[in-house]
């Protein structure tokens, strides 16, 4: 198993956003706007993604 750190990218972004909560955690629903695309990308954000090897 290895892990890498990336800084956010858009698709990422566009991905996070996407996500949809149920009540009672649906105020943490977002709208993926360019405007909060780019929210995202201005900030300190990073990836972790682990890859599985067999």
């Amino acid at each position: 198993m290895e892990l890498y750190v990336e800084k956010l990218n858009a698709d990422a972004a566009r991905d996070i956003l996407s996500w949809q909560y149920d009540p009672p955690y649906d105020f943490y629903n977002n709208e993926t706007t360019p405007e909060a695309i780019s929210e995202m990308l201005e900030e300190a954000f990073f990836l972790y993604l682990m890859q599985i090897n067999n």
